[in-house]
């Protein structure tokens, strides 16, 4: 995701390398999945806010890839009094030639 958004920096964390990861509140399928195809191993992105996690489709998506092993998902508690959903990159697996 690119641009600016008024609360652009509260979406926004450095990662152990220093470089600044994206962040989007609420993003799009197709924002999630790109970030999946393009995010190294432990990138974040919030991709949900709020009191609690909605049952819509980036939520199921976000639990899909869980259960692939593809991220780890997480919550923290923001400044608004809901919290942020995060999904987390994992490492790529490499599988051992038989």
């Amino acid at each position: 995701m690119t641009g600016h958004h008024g609360n652009e920096d509260m979406y926004r964390e450095s990662q152990p390398a220093l470089r600044q990861v994206q962040y989007s509140a609420l993003c799009s399928i197709t924002s999630f999945e790109d970030w999946v195809r393009s995010a190294d191993p432990g990138d974040r992105i919030v991709y949900c806010v709020g009191p609690w996690l909605p049952s819509g489709a980036v939520a199921a998506l976000a639990r899909k890839l869980l259960r692939g092993g593809v991220v780890e998902l997480a919550q923290r508690r923001n400044r608004f009094g809901g919290f942020d959903y995060l999904a987390i990159k994992r490492r790529r697996i490499t599988r051992k030639a038989s």
